[in-house]
């Protein structure tokens, strides 16, 4: 991915998002996230009030999500990256 600009998580987040892009669920998608993990989901259309989610919360939630979105664009549309933290921002389905 050497279009992308230099931070050392982009690629795994890319890898991660088209694995969510791709209907990644379960133990293929928990393989992404450190034991300790918390999701903060701000709020949206499926999720009002926004959530905050453990690893074993993730994967549920990402079913759920499968079920109300069909498709999901393969790559990011803009990488926001600052200091330690890395956003990946979709802006077009």
């Amino acid at each position: 991915m050497s279009d992308m600009p230099d931070h050392p998580n982009i690629e795994l987040a890319v890898r991660y998002h088209r694995a969510v892009a791709a209907g990644a669920t379960g133990t293929g998608l928990a393989a992404y996230f450190h034991p300790d993990v918390v999701q903060r989901e701000l709020p949206n259309a499926l999720v009002p009030q926004g959530a905050t989610r453990n690893l074993g919360e993730i994967p549920a939630a990402a079913e759920r999500g499968r079920q109300v979105i069909r498709r999901l664009p393969h790559h990011p549309g803009r990488i926001d990256r600052r200091a330690t933290r890395l956003r990946l921002l979709v802006t077009k389905f």
